[in-house]
């Protein structure tokens, strides 16, 4: 019977636990702990996960090539104290600015002595492929109750993508030559460079809940924001003849979740 009632007086002490509470064991006795936001303190670890838009410009002779474009972008975040830790992936589809991109020209067979010459190579699509992923370090220097403001820096790699004829000669039913495609192939142009952003998490709110870990019974801190990241990145391209290269800028708008142990 007294082992009942120890049962019964424990799953009593469960409700406690909905408010912020945890109960323990000891010597056949019941203790409730109250375990107030307010008063706990906040793990030093941070991991928030973020997703969202944005827009993506270009200068230089990336301008004269790739067309801005909208983006879409995502990525995961791991602090310590102040010190911030993220990854972002970027994606988009720019419209081509020139339709061949790689200046291959040969003068058309049988007209050697011709000064004009024919494009071997055109792009197949009207837009490429971007991606764009970032490793970045930061440090929050601002952080209240409502506003975060954390500039980062750090490498940023960049690719893009797309299909292209292949043209070659062939004499028409008039023995003309004529350029006709004869292949298709995907083109791939990658970059490493480094890239600089400013996150403004503005909070909109925070919630609490009970957890259990391995360093004990505590509150989960769920923070849940708006993320607002302006950005500049450098990028140059040597498969082309001239180089390509420019800067990129770019803004997002994200929703950022982040969450953080209490004990």
């Amino acid at each position: 019977m007294r082992r009942l009632g120890l049962v019964i007086l424990s799953v009593a002490a469960l409700f406690p636990f909905a408010a912020f509470a945890h109960t323990s064991l000891e010597d056949d006795t019941v203790k409730v702990i109250s375990l107030n936001p307010e008063t706990l303190t906040p793990n030093r670890f941070t991991t928030g996960i973020f997703a969202g838009g944005g827009y993506l410009f270009n200068t230089g002779s990336l301008h004269n090539n790739f067309g801005h474009t909208p983006i879409i972008t995502m990525g995961l975040l791991f602090g310590y104290k102040k010190f911030m830790n993220k990854i972002d992936v970027f994606y988009g589809q720019p419209f081509f600015r020139n339709n061949a991109i790689f200046t291959d020209f040969v003068i058309r067979p049988g007209e050697e002595d011709n000064v004009y010459k024919y494009q071997i190579s055109k792009n197949t699509t009207s837009y490429a492929s971007y991606l764009g992923i970032s490793y970045q370090v930061g440090l929050k220097v601002i952080n209240t109750r409502r506003l975060a403001i954390t500039p980062h820096a750090g490498l940023y790699y960049s690719n893009y993508n797309w299909s292209q004829d292949i043209y070659g000669w062939e004499r028409n039913e008039q023995n003309d030559w004529e350029s006709v495609v004869t292949d298709r192939s995907g083109v791939s142009m990658s970059s490493y460079g480094f890239i600089a952003s400013i996150d403004f998490d503005i909070a909109l709110y925070h919630r609490y809940s009970p957890m259990i870990s391995l360093e004990g019974n505590g509150v989960k801190d769920f923070s849940s924001n708006l993320r607002i990241t302006p950005f500049v990145a450098r990028e140059s391209f040597t498969k082309c003849t001239p180089d390509i290269k420019g800067w990129i800028a770019g803004i997002s708008v994200c929703y950022y979740a982040m969450f953080r142990n209490l004990f």
